[in-house]
């Protein structure tokens, strides 16, 4: 070896196998503070960790949220599977669920709507007479003709009609929001409840809930199971273990190293007062198969140079003198992914990269130095299993050297060589012509964290087909005015019916309808003049139009109107419904409405400003992912070529490295575009690990190449040694990790958990095969410098000298 790797490694070699004693009870005492700090956890759902804090749509929303409501919006479904909702039971029923839910203690009860609550109005004028009552409020009608006139009312109704009920009168709605401090499993916990003691033992109804907080709420339900997936793939991972090992050592090292690591990573968590999203209780558990991995790597090469020489001090030496500088790489590859998640201003991500770097800190320190003094202390091996060793990387060993070889001579033939180079070339470009196409934001109606056929996506879809005026998606406008009254204005109203007319022609197949107060004006103003449709239009007068709002707000409670505007008027809330909120339709609806206002002529002391709901929301966060991923995944890639390079020193070797990556990565990410996986906050992290998973399998490769070369000075030999023997490391670790990850797919009941499983395994599959096939080709190809004289003449002297 060089002299400056071979001081660096040796130094630390003889420091480690020094002070081990000191550094064993360090590592103690660090786990004790760890395993403290994992007490600390919190788990919960932060909605506004998801936010990018400086997009100016959050911050409207934030602001007009308080008044208005934000994203954090619910809606709960009653419906019948047999008449209508019409009858004197349905309608108590109704009434019962809504007064549940109005007075549950996350939900703020001004902004609850039910037809069962007093807010919601029937508003007639006939004979000269004018009324503004309640449908069914403080009773429900109890008789035939009582029944039948409140249907006919609210089915004919222009601001509920088709809003709160259902074009078949078998379902209604009722909508709310929950308070910006609510408890989410508080709240979806209290739901359930109340939709179980209701739909329970009545064949005839059903009851379904979407929206936000419903959403977490279903994460957190699927909670306990996560932790039973992860037992089902730590069982599979030591069973994986036990048949590539063969002994207990080979088992209960990696193991230990995986446990250890995501002690100290959860206790870093918890003393850090980081907050994990439940969602994301995959990255602790992908953490620990990280330092599982690496760990297999040490111990596997421990076992050989224990096999070799007998005498657990210097297997103990070489082990660390030869895997330091690529293990220290490797992890810094890792590091490198999470360091520039920073880059998002969104600070669930910023927490994530800061936390998980200094995981991978600990990662370090365990797999790099506390392993290789753990397999010191390991009892000696049979000699059966120190035969078996040996055989290692030949024809006489098991059937995954045997295997191994096989692929090594047919990757170094002469005629395969140069077809398995330009092939992954190949794969690297139309790979990542089809990833270039991935979007960022959610691709299918409902949500994709769930499976479609999830109770919560089956809501969604009813709800978007059965209701003609509202959907399961909101967009927001504001008016800010400068004066009370200013939002009551007949030019501020006509911009409402200007709006919905404009989303009805130019978005027919996803927009539903409004909520603004212009459809309560133009309603008591036809009603005012015997219900004629030809006076259904919004008074040209602000005097009329007061007029026409004061017959409506006598007869409503304090904070009824809290839903359209504050007690002044001088604030307004304008909410249209979409029927999803994919890319196209966010992007669509929220770009089109600011070249829209931009044409029209500013609002007398008022001005519109866009926008909130969770479709304003969402815009925000994909143009914040929009802004990043790109700078993320350059970041990650350019970190690890200079790491490359740095440990090589050889530019061509982090090319070489490089280039099995971005195959990986392009088969993955097409996947994802394949499959309609968005890019989101929660799937940027899991491929940002994806990133510089694999980059490993090539260091140890490379690394033991120039080792075994320096022996033999033979390039051939020295790559068939080196792919048969580290080769069988990097098998193991990936094979570890593929199957049971996996797994996840088809076991998991969070979409989003099984799809990131499918994500990895591909991944490391792919990289596991490229680097296995590509670099001893490549290798033989080129005959790289890095490989072949890695050292200045001076140092190999030198070199030779030591030997």
């Amino acid at each position: 070896m060089g002299t400056i790797k071979a001081k660096i490694t040796r130094g630390v070699g003889d420091f480690v196998v020094k002070f081990r004693i000191p550094i064993i009870i360090i590592s103690f005492l660090l786990t004790v503070v760890f395993g403290y700090g994992i007490t600390k956890l919190q788990f919960r759902v932060n909605l506004t960790d998801l936010l990018p804090p400086t997009s100016p749509f959050v911050k409207l929303d934030q602001k007009f949220g308080k008044m208005f409501g934000s994203f954090n919006f619910f809606t709960v479904q009653l419906s019948v599977k047999e008449g209508d909702i019409f009858t004197h039971d349905n309608l108590e029923l109704l009434k019962k669920l809504t007064d549940d839910i109005y007075f549950m203690e996350d939900v703020r009860r001004s902004l609850v709507w039910s037809l069962t609550l007093n807010k919601c109005k029937e508003i007639r004028g006939k004979g000269g007479e004018f009324f503004v009552n309640a449908f069914m409020w403080p009773h429900v009608p109890t008789t035939k003709e009582g029944l039948e006139r409140v249907k006919k009312a609210v089915l004919t109704s222009d601001i509920y009609g088709g809003k709160l009920i259902s074009k078949d009168a078998k379902a209604t709605l009722i909508t709310g929001y929950v308070k910006d401090d609510y408890d989410t499993q508080r709240f979806f916990s209290n739901l359930l409840k109340i939709r179980d003691k209701y739909q329970k033992g009545n064949d005839n109804i059903e009851i379904k809930m979407i929206g936000q907080p419903v959403l977490m709420g279903w994460i957190y339900h699927h909670f306990p199971e996560m932790f039973v997936i992860f037992g089902i793939t730590v069982f599979l991972i030591m069973a994986i273990l036990s048949i590539s090992f063969r002994s207990w050592q080979g088992l209960a090292v990696p193991l230990f190293a995986g446990i250890l690591s995501s002690v100290w990573g959860l206790g870093m968590i918890g003393l850090l007062g980081v907050n994990l999203s439940p969602l994301m209780v995959v990255l602790p558990f992908l953490m620990g198969s990280r330092a599982l991995s690496h760990a297999v790597q040490i111990t596997s090469r421990y076992l050989e140079e224990y096999a070799r020489s007998r005498d657990r001090e210097a297997a103990t030496y070489v082990t660390i003198d030869s895997m330091f500088l690529a293990n220290a790489s490797a992890i810094a590859s890792d590091i490198a992914g999470f360091m520039t998640l920073t880059l998002a201003s969104i600070l669930m991500v910023q927490d994530i990269g800061i936390s998980m770097t200094l995981w991978m800190v600990g990662v370090f320190f365990i797999t790099a130095i506390l392993t290789p003094i753990v397999c010191m202390y390991l009892p000696d091996l049979h000699e059966e299993r120190i035969q078996k060793i040996l055989n290692t990387g030949t024809e006489k060993g098991d059937i995954v050297d045997r295997m191994l070889v096989g692929i090594t001579r047919a990757s170094i033939t002469k005629g395969a060589r140069l077809p398995i180079v330009l092939g992954m070339l190949i794969i690297v470009v139309v790979g990542a012509m089809i990833a270039s196409k991935n979007k960022c934001g959610d691709l299918m109606p409902g949500t994709p964290i769930l499976w479609p056929d999830s109770q919560y996506n089956r809501a969604a879809d009813e709800i978007n087909r059965r209701y003609l005026k509202a959907g399961s998606d909101k967009f927001q406008l504001f008016i800010e005015g400068k004066e009370p009254k200013a939002v009551v204005t007949p030019e501020a109203l006509r911009l409402q019916i200007i709006l919905d007319d404009f989303y009805r022609k130019r978005f027919p197949k996803t927009y539903a309808g409004s909520d603004t107060v212009d459809s309560i004006v133009k309603t008591i103003n036809r009603e005012l003049h015997e219900g004629d449709p030809a006076w259904s239009f919004v008074p040209s007068s602000l005097p009329m139009i007061g007029t026409c709002l004061g017959f409506y707000l006598r007869k409503l409670n304090a904070h009824d109107f809290d839903s359209y505007a504050d007690a002044y008027l001088k604030h307004a809330n304008m909410t249209f419904y979409f029927k999803n909120h994919m890319p196209e339709t966010v992007d669509g609806v929220v770009d089109e409405t600011a070249a829209f206002l931009g044409k029209q002529s500013p609002l007398p002391k008022a001005e519109v400003k866009m926008c909130g709901g969770n479709i304003g929301i969402e815009y925000a966060k994909n143009h914040e992912l929009e802004r990043v991923h790109y700078q993320i995944y350059g970041g990650v890639l350019l970190l690890i070529f200079l790491l490359c390079v740095a440990t090589f020193r050889s530019v061509l070797a982090a090319i070489l490295l490089i280039i099995p990556l971005l195959a990986a990565n392009s088969i993955a990410l097409s996947y994802m575009s394949l499959k309609g996986i968005g890019e989101s906050v929660s799937t940027l992290p899991v491929i940002t690990i994806g990133l510089g998973v694999g980059i490993d399998f090539g260091i140890y490769l490379y690394s033991r190449y120039i080792e075994e070369y320096l022996i033999h000075r033979d390039l051939e030999k020295a790559v068939f040694i080196g792919n048969s023997t580290a080769g069988k490391g990097v098998f193991f670790t990936a094979v570890t990790l593929i199957l049971p990850v996996a797994l996840w797919y088809f076991i998991s009941g969070i979409k989003f958990q099984g799809e990131m499983g499918l994500f990895l395994s591909i991944l490391l599959g792919v990289n596991l095969i490229a680097c296995l096939v590509f670099h001893p080709a490549v290798t033989t190809v080129m005959k790289p410098k890095f490989v072949v004289q890695p050292f200045t003449g001076a140092e190999e002297g030198e070199e030779k000298k030591d030997d």
